[in-house]
Parts: structure tokens; C-alpha cells; sequence
């Protein structure tokens, strides 16, 4: 098999795999970012009324 053949081949193999990885990255940050803007807050009311309170 010629050099340049196979630097082809591990540069496709290499470039998928990167692709790859990418795609899961980027889901897993889009579902971190769901989850943040999901997560309940409390409403400035709540967090006022709960400070006072001894």
C-alpha cells in the first residue's frame, strides 16, 4: 500500500472521528443548556420574603 494512500485513508478516518465527536459535543452542550434554562428559579418575591425570615 503506497504512503500516500494510506495518509489519505488516516486522514479520512481521522477527520470523520473529529466530526463525530463534534456532533456528541455539541448535543450533550445543547441539552446542558436546556437543562439550565429549565431549572425552576425562585421568583424575587420568594427569594425576598425567604431572607426575611429568621
Amino acid at each position: 500500500m503506497p504512503a500516500a494512500l494510506l495518509s489519505a485513508q488516516a486522514r479520512e478516518v481521522f477527520t470523520t472521528g473529529m466530526a463525530e465527536s463534534l456532533r456528541w459535543i455539541a448535543l450533550l452542550l445543547l441539552l446542558a443548556a436546556l437543562l439550565v434554562i429549565a431549572w425552576p428559579r425562585p421568583h424575587a418575591a420568594e427569594r425576598t420574603t425567604s431572607q426575611e425570615q429568621p
